[in-house]
């Protein structure tokens, strides 16, 4: 069966939905899916390219649109930042099943499309089911933890023991466009402990020449990890991570490495706040109002505190599984 997805990726929303999709076609592929990405984006494609996923470019709507109905697909999936999805409302008109996935964080639209997943939403359940009727369409809406999606490489996977005994991981994304990384380095130089700090990040970051300087001039031994596809090796070698949010909060979960959030936001906090009422991670607040001095006390302390990283480890144990993919792609197939 043939599925075409309409998704995106730029500096200001990151690479979260289209690397979502990747891992989602590439288990469709094994499954015997020929899915074929569509994006305006040419960072979608260049993503596409490394990963062999067919992909179209389509610079404006009414292309996009052209190249839903040429390539002829049964089945449509539509990942983009919440609030273009009304944009994309026309699309569903050309095909019967159409998928959304949205992580539910910021704006408000009317549910349309066969069926509507809300990606980190209603955590504290596994399974939510509701429904939508809008000018004669129902609407599936589907959310809770069993509908999360991993990558490959977090597949088949245990959880042993952290290789350095004081390993932090600084991970904010595929762009990283409020500077957490950088703000993580600079915090981490008023920790009391010395230890060895990986650093996740990507050839969009703007500010690479700023996170390697400070990379070299800290007190602790730092690794700057440039466009790496094995994300899940360098979680599992971390005793403690810093984030902000993400897809990045529920693969850790996965990898089961204790990690303490920054929000870039209070809607961010919120969203990551289900996961610090299930015990999973330390919602240390909305980085704007955290000082580089607590953000480094709690890295201290949660570095010390064993007892505290095996309770949120235990709490991550299970909480998720790996068959999200399947889910999605069960839906296609009603």
């Amino acid at each position: 069966m043939r599925y075409t997805v309409v998704t995106d990726a730029n500096f200001s929303t990151g690479l979260g939905h289209v690397m979502r999709q990747i891992a989602l076609a590439k288990r469709a592929k094994q499954k015997g899916f020929e899915p074929v990405i569509i994006s305006h984006s040419n960072e979608v494609g260049e993503r596409c390219t490394e990963y062999d996923i067919p992909f179209v470019l389509a610079k404006s709507m009414e292309v996009i649109a052209d190249r839903v109905r040429e390539i002829g697909a049964e089945r449509l999936i539509i990942d983009v930042y919440e609030r273009n999805f009304d944009v994309f409302r026309a699309l569903c008109k050309y095909i019967r099943i159409s998928v959304l996935i949205v992580s539910k964080e910021y704006f408000f639209f009317t549910p349309f499309g066969s069926h509507l997943v809300y990606v980190g939403s209603d955590l504290e359940q596994w399974d939510s089911l509701q429904e939508s009727e809008h000018e004669g369409e129902l609407t599936v809406i589907h959310s809770g933890r069993a509908w999360m999606i991993f990558r490959e490489e977090f597949h088949g996977q245990t959880n042993g023991d952290k290789l350095e005994n004081n390993a932090v991981l600084i991970a904010h994304g595929g762009t990283d466009p409020y500077g957490l990384t950088a703000r993580c380095l600079r915090a981490l130089e008023y920790t009391k402990m010395t230890g060895s700090i990986y650093i996740l990040v990507t050839s969009t970051f703007r500010n690479l020449a700023e996170i390697y300087q400070l990379s070299e001039s800290s007190k602790h031994q730092c690794k700057v990890i440039l466009d790496t596809n094995n994300v899940a090796n360098w979680m599992r070698r971390s005793k403690v991570a810093l984030i902000n949010g993400g897809n990045i909060r529920y693969e850790l979960c996965i990898a089961q490495t204790a990690f303490i959030a920054l929000s870039i936001n209070k809607n961010q906090y919120n969203c990551t706040s289900q996961l610090s009422r299930l015990g999973a991670c330390l919602n240390l607040g909305v980085a704007d109002h955290l000082s580089d001095v607590k953000i480094a006390a709690s890295v201290d302390a949660l570095l010390a505190d064993e007892q505290h990283r095996c309770l949120m480890q235990n709490k991550m144990d299970g909480l998720f599984d790996l068959r999200g993919a399947d889910r999605i792609l069960g839906l296609l197939t009603e």
